[in-house]
This record gives C-alpha cells, structure tokens and sequence, in this order.
C-alpha cells in the first residue's frame, strides 16, 4: 500500500454538507497527508486586523490565532512544514529537495478551538451535529476534529476555496492542497511486512502494532511511478495511472489504478478487506475532468456518491437459480468473486452494463431467514449477495431483521425473499429507491417480540414491522405505545 501527502488526503464527513455513505462507509481511509499530528496551538503573533465576516461567518476564511474570527471565534494557525521529517529519511529523496511547505495557509477560522474545555468540539459520527452550521462540515483529524467550510467540487478548479486549499473530493470541504510536486510525491509506502499502514507515531505509542519495535514503521518514498504533481488549479495530487487501468481493478497502491483514480483499501471491523482484493475506482466521476477510463461505469445509486465501478449486468430472462447467481447475471456481466451486480435502476434487464459491481454478501446460509434475527450481515441469507441485516439501530429494528436488498432489480426470482416475505419498495434504511425484502404476517402472533403486524401502504398486505399504531396490530401480551406528537408506537409488553 501507499499514501500520499498533499490532497490525497480521505477525511470522515458527518455534519451539514458532508456525505458519510461513501462505498466502503463506511471505514475511514485516513491519508497520510499534510496534517500535523496533533493540532496547532495559538501563536502570539499580532494581528495587522481582523478579516470581516461573510454572511456564513468566516468558516475557512484567513484569521490571526490571537485576534481569532469575527464569527468563527478560534483560529488554526499557519504552520511551517516539512515533508521530510526530523525522525525518518525519505527514501529516494533527489539531493537538493526542497521538503518545505506551509499548513493552514493565512489561518483558518473554525469554531473549535481544539481544547478538551471546548464547547464548540464537533462530532464526525453525529450526523445531527450542528456545531459547525450550515456552511460547514465535520472532519477527523489524526488526533482531534475540526469544523471546515464546504465547497462544490469540481473536476477542474477548487470551487470557491481560497487559494492553497483543495474543495476535496469527495467530501466537498475546503482543506488545505498542494502546492508543490514534491507533495505529491512523497508517501508512505508498505515496507515493514505488517498488515496496514504504520508511522513513526504508531510504532513509539504502541510498539507491538510495529513487531515490538519502535523504530518498525512504514517508510516515507519519494515516488516518480505515474509522474506524480500538484495542479495549482485544483490544488490536488494528480498521477498517470497505466494505460489499460480500469474502474474494478485490483490494487495495492493508487498507482494501480486509472490516472486520478484510488485504490480503496480499508478494512472492516473484523480487520478484513472491505473490498476484497482492493477495488480502484474514481470518486466524482460526474464531473467534467474526472469521468471513469477505459468503459468504467459511472455510478450513483447505491454507492451514496458518483463513483466509478467495473460495469455489470443482470436479468437474463433464463431461468434464474438461487443456488447459481451467475444465472441472474448476462453472459460476460459477472462481477469478480466476492462481488455483486448493483442495478443502476434505470436500465432494462439484461441491457449492456445495467449495473456495477460492489462487495456482496456470500455466505453458507441456505436457506431463507426474511425477518429473522441477526447481529451481522453473514447471518441472512444471500444466494445472489443481496443479503443484509438491518441493524436493530435502523428504526429500532430489535435484534436486528434479514432482509435482502433491492430484491426489485431485474431478473431476480418472484421467491428472492423467502416462504412468507415479500419484496418492498422504499423501506431500505440506507436508500429510499431500493426495495427491500420484509416478512409477511396475518397476525401479530406471527411476528417477533416488538414487532407490529400492520400495513406499510393503504391496502396493501401486513407485514412484521418494529412499529405500530393500535393494540391489536401488537401480540395479546403486548400493548402499543406511542409517543406524545408521533404517528407510530413500539409493542412493549403490557
């Protein structure tokens, strides 16, 4: 694996503005980009006066740390830098290297102030955090978080950022770019034999991450592979990828991919690929300047952001086979193994690269459990990858729900859901455009403990719910209780 410095770095979004749905969610790919490790303090340098306050207060605009921001209230301030560290050489450094740069270029006005006493801290995971208003957006630094201004990316320029700083993709905020080649050209890279990336940081805080050694980090390289620079109009890393690199590769390095492209390769919270074998896409593929090479499909739906993914196709009009997958799949439409087709929701069944491929679920479950009590996604059913587990904190769905996602997409058999489910349209928790399978009831005393028996559409079937609006949609021992002002209940017992 490698890193890039500059602005190549993945930040965590949650507040106003930002998109935390991004494929992969999912796990943060947290750059080894310009960014202190901790972050700045306050310097004592006298202010020539303070900048006035746009209408969106002055979020991201230049400040001085003592005079702070006429609306932001706290300041980070401009740092020296040095992308060749005190503690480490950087492999390959050309003699002469000039491995300075700047961070926070003029300040940056925020509304944390980066203290433990700070009322104004923001929360990346609380996507009903305001803290950082409308105009802005939470991010992660290593260390600590930090309330940055928003922007509209775009493939060709930094949007309405200052100049020095990137309208960062694909997160959409204003945070400091490049503004050099060698920026772009240093990174961390792969080298101690152990799983991930780790910095000198890492190995003196926690030595048996580094072998139990402190001095086991990752090296820093400085790479010439695919002529790494910084465009001075995006302020953004930019790199010639091979010639016949395309969306859905495998990869190890983002030099594995399309030029401009990225080598997503996290891990989940059982420390595996998220994206088996790595998958190279390109994010904001929408935009002019940044569309998907060699026939890579640009894709939306399902991804949480336009993204660029190996095309795929489904609906055969055969036969189709739950103990086959490849039988939902066109000839020559399969995905590599691990993955699925996503239906593009516009295209016919069976039309060339009428969807993309995404990490499914496959799993030794045989036999269908719609409704069913889960703690993970491995726990439902999934013949074609589709299987998932509603987490009992989607809609208080208590101990959790097997469903199948987008059981509506072309081709899939009238039996996707199971004896007794049946497939919806627009109760997919994480996207309101998929049908989702639910399990189909009489009576409450077919469902679960807390789930209700009632009708999702005006006379439409029942189904088994984690709501309710009368007693007798609850089990004989359950009432139904609902909240001052809400249109819905639980079943809790009477």
């Amino acid at each position: 694996m490698t890193r890039q410095l500059g602005a190549c770095l993945i930040l965590v979004m949650a507040c106003g503005g930002g998109d935390d749905d991004v494929p992969m969610d999912a796990g943060v790919d947290a750059r080894d980009g310009n960014l202190p490790d901790t972050p700045l303090p306050p310097d004592d340098a006298e202010p020539d006066s303070a900048p006035p306050g746009p209408a969106c207060g002055d979020l991201g605009d230049p400040c001085m740390p003592d005079r702070g921001c006429s609306r932001s209230a706290f300041c980070q301030a401009e740092a020296a830098a040095n992308f060749d560290p005190a503690d480490e050489d950087v492999v390959d450094l050309p003699a002469g290297t000039d491995t300075t740069g700047v961070l926070f270029a003029g300040g940056y006005g925020t509304t944390d102030d980066f203290s433990a006493a700070s009322r104004n801290i923001c929360d990346p995971t609380d996507t009903n955090d305001t803290t950082c208003g409308e105009c802005g957006s939470c991010i992660a630094l290593p260390s600590d978080t930090m309330c940055v201004r928003n922007c509209e990316p775009t493939g060709t320029d930094n949007s309405d950022c200052r100049d020095g700083y990137a309208c960062m993709i694909p997160q959409g905020v204003c945070f400091p770019g490049c503004n050099s080649d060698t920026e772009c050209r240093i990174g961390r890279v792969e080298s101690n034999g152990i799983a991930g990336l780790q910095t000198p940081d890492d190995c003196t805080e926690t030595p048996a991450d580094c072998g139990g050694d402190a001095t086991n980090f990752d090296n820093l390289v400085y790479r010439t592979e695919g002529n790494p620079t910084c465009n001075m109009e995006t302020f953004r890393c930019e790199f010639e990828g091979p010639a016949e690199a395309t969306a859905g590769d495998t990869c190890d390095t983002d030099f594995d991919c399309e030029s401009n492209g990225q080598c997503i390769d996290f891990t989940d919270d059982d420390g595996e690929p998220a994206w088996p074998g790595n998958y190279c896409t390109k994010f904001r593929c929408d935009l002019d300047g940044l569309e998907c090479a060699n026939g890579g499909k640009c894709q939306e739906r399902g991804l949480g952001d336009f993204l660029c993914v190996a095309g795929c196709s489904v609906g055969t009009g055969a036969d189709v086979d739950a103990e086959d997958p490849s039988t939902w799949l066109v000839a020559e439409g399969g995905c590599r193994e691990g993955y699925t087709c996503n239906w593009d929701g516009a295209s016919g069944a069976g039309v060339a690269d009428n969807g993309g491929c995404v990490p499914g679920e496959f799993n030794e479950v045989t036999e269908s459990n719609t409704g069913g009590p889960c703690t993970e996604d491995a726990d439902c059913w999934s013949p074609f990858g589709r299987g998932f587990c509603i987490d009992e904190n989607d809609g208080n769905f208590l101990g959790g729900y097997c469903s199948q996602r987008d059981c509506g997409a072309p081709g899939l058999p009238a039996g996707i859901c199971g004896d007794g489910g049946e497939c919806i349209p627009g109760f997919d928790p994480d996207d309101t455009t998929f049908a989702l399978c639910l399990d189909a009831c009489e009576t409450p005393e077919d469902c679960r403990d807390g789930y209700g028996c009632i009708a999702l559409t005006a006379g439409g079937n029942t189904h088994c719910f984690p709501a309710c609006q009368e007693d007798d949609e609850c089990k004989a021992s359950q009432r139904c209780e609902i909240p001052v002002g809400a249109m819905a209940g639980d079943c809790v017992d009477r």
